[in-house]
């Protein structure tokens, strides 16, 4: 029985971050609008490097947020925005988040091609 309690437990919590995450997707004109005041960290998730969204404080690659905990803020209720390009790598870094306990997760789900599509330029820092 204790098996299936822990079973129970691992799909509700991935359930919830699933559900979690859908309802904190933003769209360009939410982002746009908060870029203005920039309350939270935004954070490039896109593999391989494509060019960054102007305010991006971190580059970190979906597949590795959790192994990369120490380039992550120490308060969990840190306001935390993901991208990418077009949204799946976005998605499951946001996942990744809510799993490691992060309470504040936003994910700008039409990303950079999003941006570009709504007239906006893309920063290029791949020489530095």
């Amino acid at each position: 029985f204790q098996a299936e309690d822990g079973i129970r437990d691992i799909v509700a919590r991935l359930v919830g971050s699933e559900m979690c995450i859908r309802d904190r997707n933003i769209s360009f004109a939410e982002f746009s609008q908060w870029l203005e005041e920039k309350d939270f960290l935004l954070i490039n998730v896109h593999v391989p490097y494509q060019g960054e969204i102007p305010g991006t404080d971190r580059l970190l690659p979906y597949h590795s947020v959790e192994a990369q905990q120490d380039r992550l803020p120490a308060a969990k209720d840190t306001k935390i925005v993901v991208y990418c390009l077009t949204g799946p790598m976005g998605h499951a870094a946001a996942g990744s988040l809510v799993q490691l306990g992060y309470t504040r997760v936003y994910h700008y789900a039409g990303g950079m091609l999003d941006w570009v599509r709504n007239g906006r330029q893309l920063i290029d820092r791949s020489d530095q």
